[in-house]
């Protein structure tokens, strides 16, 4: 079953929701939907973390998962740097996980934006 995730920055960004995982999709295996920062037209994307040439839906651009630390900005207070907001995969596969840190907001630029589960899917 995978997740639901939503994103939301301060600076009142809030883009769709992210349905990550696989789901019970008969590709499971095969699948692993993330959210990505697309590097061409600045937008939070949906798409195959497993897939090495993963793309924007929208523009074709290349992509940034939000797993790169790149994107990832440390929350003071927060002991357990550990502490996962959403994670998918197995031991025998890339394993994607979203800490509980702050992210790139792609709107404002800062590192702010949060994201958490809201819902399982199918």
């Amino acid at each position: 079953m995978g997740s639901i995730l939503v994103a939301k920055c301060p600076c009142g960004f809030e883009p769709e929701p992210i349905f990550a995982g696989g789901g019970m999709m008969e590709k499971y295996r095969t699948i692993c939907l993330a959210p990505a920062l697309c590097l061409r037209c600045e937008s939070i994307v949906t798409a195959n973390y497993w897939d090495e040439d993963a793309r924007c839906p929208h523009c074709r651009g290349r992509v940034k998962f939000y797993d790169d630390p790149n994107l990832q900005a440390s929350k003071e207070g927060v002991t357990n740097s550990l502490s996962e907001v959403f994670a998918w995969g197995s031991d025998n596969a890339k394993r994607f996980v979203l800490s509980d840190k702050f992210f790139y907001c792609p709107r404002c630029g800062e590192f702010k934006m949060e994201f958490r589960v809201d819902l399982p899917w199918d």
